[in-house]
């Protein structure tokens, strides 16, 4: 099995240096080693891999890299085959890399996947996941990722980059800083007082009429858990996308986010208050940006965006 890895010399734990990653692979030639440093496409790279007769790509950055990488592989189609993915978490969030992708970072992440390529042991450590599509996107093609999110996650992100990551904190412990402080502050002041808003949404799920809402959160992902191991997704009814709505204005969200984010099936929600269900296909109209694995992108004007997960990707989960 001939290994190829990208690693993004400009995600937040690769700044620090490739160093280590380069001196493990000085001596193994039969890796090739590129990397994605803003003088090369994601297509391009992903080309070269293929051209190299790579069976087996490692995506050694973040949320953002993996993101745009799948997008590449499944729209780009540079190997006539899909090779498995094997995720080495080198960026802020790391959320898909924690759900689907190597439990160690760097070097040492990489060293861990070495090891199993040298012992025969990729095949027994293969995950199938199901992949989001985003068609409807303002001056790009079709993106491709694992998590959507529209309306106060798009707010939350903002605040999360303009406030928590300010104090240090960064990762996981943003995630958990960033959900008290909102949780504290919607419960005493109102979630409005800190940013988050509720946003004029329309939804249509397979064959239904368009209907207009107004929604504090939308997410749709593929991923079994999100940030803080959270699963705030239920009644998916053996569908892939899943999809969850948070109403606004969202009364008792603070007396009910342990349910929200990780009771099992059965939810004790008060009526109306949340929505969540698998489906095949949603289309959307928003009337703010929304982001796919953490980078930002905007409806088509006066067009909706429709969401898919028909495609499946090997992924290496070590």
């Amino acid at each position: 099995m001939k290994l190829g890895i990208v690693s993004n010399a400009r995600s937040t734990r690769n700044k620090r240096g490739l160093g280590p990653v380069d001196a493990l692979l000085r001596d193994r030639p039969d890796v090739v080693h590129l990397r994605f440093d803003g003088s090369r496409t994601m297509t391009g790279l992903m080309g070269e891999l293929a051209g190299a007769g790579v069976d087996l790509v490692a995506i050694n950055g973040g949320d953002g890299t993996i993101q745009a990488a799948l997008t590449s592989l499944l729209e780009d189609r540079p190997f006539a085959t899909l090779p498995p993915v094997a995720l080495v978490p080198g960026g802020m969030a790391n959320m898909t890399a924690q759900d689907v992708g190597i439990r160690r970072r760097g070097a040492e992440g990489i060293g861990r996947l070495l090891a199993a390529v040298d012992g025969g042991a990729i095949e027994p450590a293969i995950v199938e996941r199901h992949v989001l599509r985003v068609d409807g996107i303002d001056g790009t093609t079709a993106q491709h990722g694992m998590f959507f999110g529209a309306a106060g996650i798009y707010d939350a992100i903002q605040v999360c980059k303009g406030q928590i990551h300010s104090l240090g904190f960064k990762g996981e412990a943003a995630h958990a800083v960033t959900l008290a402080w909102l949780l504290g502050n919607g419960a005493f002041r109102g979630l409005e007082s800190v940013g988050i808003h509720g946003h004029d949404v329309g939804i249509a799920f397979e064959g239904e009429a368009l209907r207009q809402t107004r929604q504090l959160i939308v997410l749709a992902t593929t991923l079994d858990r999100l940030v803080l191991g959270s699963r705030p997704f239920w009644n998916a009814d053996g569908h892939d996308l899943r999809f969850t709505t948070i109403a606004h204005p969202a009364r008792g969200l603070l007396r009910n986010a342990r349910q929200l984010l990780f009771g099992n099936h059965v939810r004790n929600l008060p009526p109306g208050m949340a929505e969540s269900r698998g489906a095949e296909r949603v289309e959307l109209t928003l009337d703010t940006p929304f982001t796919i694995d953490g980078e930002f992108f905007a409806v088509r004007p006066g067009g909706r965006l429709v969401l898919t997960a028909a495609e499946r990707v090997r992924f290496v989960r070590l």
